[in-house]
């Protein structure tokens, strides 16, 4: 399939992208964003791993945050703000972030009429580049071009091919290597690349919002955020369009979640843990958070809520039921101010 020229807007932009990180202190405080188990870090820890004096590592996340590749957010009082990778850093640089890219093969999808070989089956995967739209159609493995070709027809009377294979392209890669999704890869890059479309083509004025559209973000969208989106669908059910998403998912769903919810007839089928990605914001009516600080991008005209909800110990239980009621509370609050008015706006 021929690609598209980038429109002179988007090209700048990516150009500017491209201009930052072509420079070593940027390019490393950028790379350990990214390899740590939480993806943030203070200014202080980055100065002290990579061995940067502060004023430098300063100056690179000023331009890094410039560039729209890192955001700050809220954090332990004690250990001051911390910065964190943002969408668009995943989507655009993920391999160059990588230092295993190069050896890297695909993990094994799971799922599909056609798995990715085992590692050692075949040759390794190219490297994702700075720009994944020259290279993408060599990088993805074949079932991910049958499912972008089955999302364009599907799509067809709203986006043109290429923006179907492009949000496609950069959906697996934001699993693969942001969520490191290891099982049902291919089923799960379709199902996310579907919900990001209908976000894209809502938060455009493609389609209209018959409902209210109501999002919920917590750190790794393992807990919190899966609890108050099972519960706003239980109470909700069609008359509510909900989703949630993590700053820094997790590969799975804690399973105590599941345990909590299924004991007030909540089901968590189909859910898995997905990346905060833009368009998903921008498609809301209500963003919540939960304890990840300001790893939202703010849009006008949407209402943004923070819940201060503590994890509890994973293994207690009785702790665990006392967040899920807590949060039923507030979800059942929430849900009668969206009935009463339509959008909660």
């Amino acid at each position: 399939m021929g690609q598209k020229a980038m429109d002179p807007t988007e090209a700048l932009d990516r150009a500017r992208q491209v201009l930052v990180l072509a420079h070593p202190e940027r390019l490393s405080v950028l790379s350990l964003l990214t390899s740590l188990p939480d993806y943030s870090a203070s200014a202080a820890e980055l100065s002290a791993s990579l061995g940067l004096a502060p004023e430098l590592v300063d100056d690179a996340l000023d331009a890094l945050a410039q560039a729209g590749l890192v955001h700050w957010q809220g954090g332990d009082p004690s250990r001051g703000p911390r910065v964190s990778p943002t969408a668009e850093a995943w989507i655009r640089f993920s391999s160059l972030l990588d230092t295993r890219a190069s050896t890297q093969t695909f993990p094994p999808v799971g799922s599909g009429p056609e798995p990715v070989p085992d590692p050692g089956a075949g040759p390794a995967a190219q490297p994702f580049g700075a720009d994944p739209a020259p290279q993408a159609e060599q990088e993805v493995p074949p079932v991910i071009h049958r499912i972008a070709e089955q999302l364009a027809h599907r799509f067809s009377a709203t986006f043109s091919p290429e923006t179907v294979h492009r949000y496609v392209r950069e959906t697996y890669w934001l699993l693969r290597s942001r969520s490191r999704v290891q099982r049902y890869l291919a089923s799960l890059t379709s199902r996310f690349a579907t919900e990001r479309l209908h976000a894209l083509a809502l938060a455009r004025g493609i389609e209209m919002r018959p409902v209210p559209q109501v999002l919920f973000v917590c750190v790794a969208n393992s807990h919190r955020s899966q609890i108050a989106a099972s519960i706003l669908k239980f109470l909700g059910g069609d008359k509510v369009h909900v989703r949630s998403a993590g700053s820094a998912p997790a590969t799975e769903i804690a399973p105590e979640v599941a345990e909590v919810l299924d004991e007030i007839g909540c089901s968590l089928l189909g859910a898995f843990p997905k990346p905060l990605t833009d368009e998903i914001v921008q498609a809301s009516d209500v963003v919540i958070t939960m304890g990840c600080g300001d790893a939202c991008p703010v849009y006008p005209g949407r209402l943004y809520l923070d819940w201060p909800i503590e994890l509890p110990p994973v293994h207690d239980l009785q702790s665990q039921r006392a967040l899920r009621d807590e949060i039923y509370r507030r979800v059942q609050d929430l849900w009668q101010s969206l009935s009463a008015t339509g959008s909660g706006l």
